[in-house]
């Protein structure tokens, strides 16, 4: 489904406008993050996880996890304008009992799929949720699990953790084509730049590298792990890729095949 680009950037605003909100009303918090994703999750809400506000414990939805923790405005944001917090909850970030602590803490109900802590863990939760969804298909045969997607957003500091790392091994070594990640690499972090502390290319981790023009920055690829480097994507599993790029909007419309490494 594709919304008017006009009506997409008045929604990614208004998740912007929130996160800040929230951060300032708190005087604590990360607003950066939550900028620079906001037209991410609101493409991925309206456009591409297929789930039910009604029933947000269903079984067969798609799945999203957070890694980054401090993250947490714009997933609340999002969820706010869905109708799973209300302004009052989100007035009350990052306070005493509230529903909307710093990193989020896993509610089914109101659509937080996992509690972020340790960086890297996002990962580790996305990949098993992925496996869990294809030995449900396997042993009940539901078309349900079939479809059902993994979706993940990390970061610099998640990939820096080694837990990470173990995670993409084996998700690229089963083949997860259930499995989305969104690799925000935007090579900075809360005390330097990312060059001074860890020199490797991520997406030398595998292969093959697709060149993507300039203009376009940001995708969602429905493939095992993935990462957005110099506008490239790289698999950890072999893949058929399949591309529309269209212009005006923030997303690339991409399907893949995976095969086992």
């Amino acid at each position: 489904m594709e919304n008017p680009v006009q009506l997409m950037h008045s929604a990614a605003d208004n998740i912007r406008v929130l996160a800040a909100a929230m951060v300032e009303k708190a005087k604590s918090g990360h607003p950066g993050g939550a900028l620079g994703g906001a037209d991410f999750i609101n493409v991925l809400y309206s456009e591409f996880l297929t789930y039910d506000p009604a029933d947000p414990q269903w079984r067969c939805r798609d799945r999203f996890f957070l890694d980054p923790g401090h993250m947490s405005p714009m997933l609340y944001a999002q969820l706010a304008l869905i109708g799973n917090f209300t302004l009052d909850e989100l007035k009350d970030f990052r306070q005493w009992g509230s529903p909307t602590p710093g990193h989020p803490e896993k509610n089914f109900a109101r659509g937080i799929e996992n509690t972020s802590g340790p960086l890297g863990q996002g990962h580790t939760y996305a990949v098993g949720a992925a496996i869990a969804a294809k030995a449900l298909y396997a042993r009940t045969g539901l078309e349900g699990f079939r479809r059902e997607k993994i979706y993940a957003y990390i970061s610099d500091g998640g990939v820096q953790e080694e837990i990470s790392q173990g995670a993409g091994r084996i998700a690229g070594h089963l083949g997860l084509d259930n499995l989305i990640m969104f690799f925000d690499a935007n090579e900075i972090q809360l005390s330097t730049e990312t060059a001074e502390v860890i020199s490797e290319d991520t997406g030398l981790k595998a292969a093959p590298k697709i060149s993507i023009p300039a203009s376009f920055t940001t995708f969602v690829v429905p493939c095992s792990f993935f990462s957005v480097i110099s506008n490239s994507f790289s698999f950890l599993s072999r893949t058929t890729v399949t591309f529309t790029l269209s212009p005006g909007r923030c997303f690339a419309s991409i399907s893949c095949k995976s095969e086992n490494l």
